[in-house]
């Protein structure tokens, strides 16, 4: 028993007395007729093997294993329309074409600029090898420069030397003074000569560091073409993407479930939910039954819990099944866990809309488990989820949220005993001693004395109502009842 509003609390103390009278006078199976002195009573073994396990009959729905809904991506008029309802399509089969004559020409557009592009690149190309062509000829010019420096530095001091021979010839009267002159006349001209070399050097290094930057100019000129050229093809593509989405193709093999366009017909993209469908695809093969199972019995359903589809609009025949996955929280409305079988569809027999009837086999339900189809393991792999669902419970129960400038717990003690109570329940699957039995309720009544604890706290921070710790009290009073039957039994 679970309170979901005020009026189970405000029973109180007369609820639960009257509970524990109950519990304490009721048999475990149930009320039943007294046995007379002489009537034997079954013994449990064959009362077990009477029922081995049980079926939960739940209701369900069949739903198309995918489903999508096709929209128009461009404005403009159709053109052709290539399907019916109920025509079985491939992927990419093109459904209906939109003739958009503004897209058209902006592609012409973007062609055009592409070309453009790609012309300036190579005109970039060519001045960039013009400029590398004038740093090799003004390497060149430096080096004849630099060699001719060489030259006029030689002949320098051939001329210096020879100088200083004919002057230590004139102190001995060897030559006579003109060829002295000559002599002196012919290092200053190698001087000059000299001089003339280092300027033209010079300028050949100057003219090699601008070849060389007008290179480099050149280089950077050829990237900027370069990414001109990728914007203007990546523009081309966006475009040539918008006109072929034009073509309403089918996302996936399946049947069209819905039309509503025909040719000659103006469709535009509109934004988010209201788009208007011009198709609905589904895919039939496999199909999915949806079934929500409620919070009681979730710890006993899991994925390979066997099942059997009955659908009346087929005079009630039978499909069998696996439960494929089942939702790892619970709708906060229903308290229930959205579960999902596929079954193959090859004949199109099963549509999606159609009421059906699930029976879903799970274990005995005094909590011990099958010995076929690993059942044990499933049961302790229920055990720690359970856990992780508890723990990850009382952390967001300790954070808070603002909702409409309201600050609030993340969750609700509703949440933290529910999933105590699915550890609870998923340890008694795993074993029906008695020993443990008892252990399990005890830790369970550990955590919503915890829970009881928190509530409180929660209640004094202003976080939460009185309502709060009075649903906790509830709880850890009602684990406790049921410690003191399970002791007792």
């Amino acid at each position: 028993m679970r309170p979901r509003n005020c009026k189970y609390l405000c029973l109180g103390f007369p609820l639960l007395l009257a509970a524990a009278f109950l519990l304490a006078t009721t048999p475990v199976g149930g009320p039943s007729r007294v046995a007379s002195a002489d009537e034997p009573a079954p013994p449990a073994a064959k009362a077990e093997e009477k029922a081995p396990g049980r079926a939960i009959a739940l209701p369900g729905e069949i739903e198309a294993s995918a489903q999508a809904k096709l929209v128009a991506r461009v404005a403009g008029t159709v053109d052709e329309v290539t399907v019916e309802m109920a025509d079985h399509v491939n992927k990419d089969q093109i459904l209906a074409v939109v003739r958009a004559p503004e897209i058209e020409a902006e592609l012409r557009q973007k062609q055009a600029l592409v070309v453009q592009a790609e012309a300036e690149v190579l005109r970039a190309r060519q001045s960039l090898k013009a400029a590398e062509a004038v740093v090799e000829r003004a390497e060149a010019t430096a080096r004849e420069a630099e060699a001719g420096l060489k030259r006029a530095q030689a002949d320098h001091a051939r001329r210096s030397a020879e100088y200083q021979r004919l002057e230590e010839l004139a102190r001995k009267n060897v030559v006579d003074k003109p060829a002295i002159e000559e002599a002196r006349h012919q290092v200053e001209a190698a001087a000059a000569a000299r001089e003339e070399a280092e300027a033209r050097v010079k300028a050949a290094a100057a003219a090699q560091v601008e070849a060389r930057a007008n290179a480099e100019k050149a280089r950077a000129d050829v990237q900027v073409a370069e990414a001109h050229l990728e914007v203007a093809r990546a523009a081309l593509q966006q475009t040539e993407v918008l006109l072929q989405s034009a073509q309403v193709r089918a996302p996936c093999d399946g049947v069209v479930v819905y039309r509503a366009v025909d040719p000659g017909a103006f469709v535009s993209p509109a934004a988010g939910k209201r788009a208007d469908a011009l198709f609905v695809v589904a895919r039939l093969d496999p199909v999915r039954v949806v079934l929500q199972v409620p919070e009681a019995d979730v710890p006993l359903v899991t994925p390979g819990t066997r099942a059997k589809v009955q659908v009346p609009a087929l005079n009630r025949q039978e499909f069998e099944g696996k439960v494929s996955r089942i939702a790892a929280d619970l709708d906060p409305k229903t308290r229930t866990a959205r579960a999902e079988i596929d079954l193959p569809n090859p004949e199109s027999r099963l549509r999606p809309g159609r009421f059906v009837r699930v029976a879903l086999a799970v274990e005995r339900h005094d909590g011990t488990p099958p010995a076929a189809d690993g059942a044990r393991t499933r049961c302790e792999a229920c055990v720690e989820v359970a856990q992780k669902g508890y723990e990850e419970a009382v952390k967001l129960y300790q954070q808070v949220k603002r909702v409409d400038g309201v600050v609030l717990p993340m969750t609700n003690a509703d949440q933290i005993y529910t999933w105590s109570r699915n550890w609870l329940e998923a340890q008694h699957r795993v074993s029906a001693k008695k020993t443990d039995r008892v252990a399990a309720l005890e830790a369970h009544l550990e955590r919503l004395k915890q829970l009881e604890k928190m509530a409180k706290t929660m209640q004094e921070s202003g976080l939460v109502t009185t309502l709060e710790p009075l649903t906790a009290e509830f709880y850890r009073l009602e684990a406790e009842l049921w410690l003191a039957k399970e002791k007792a039994e």
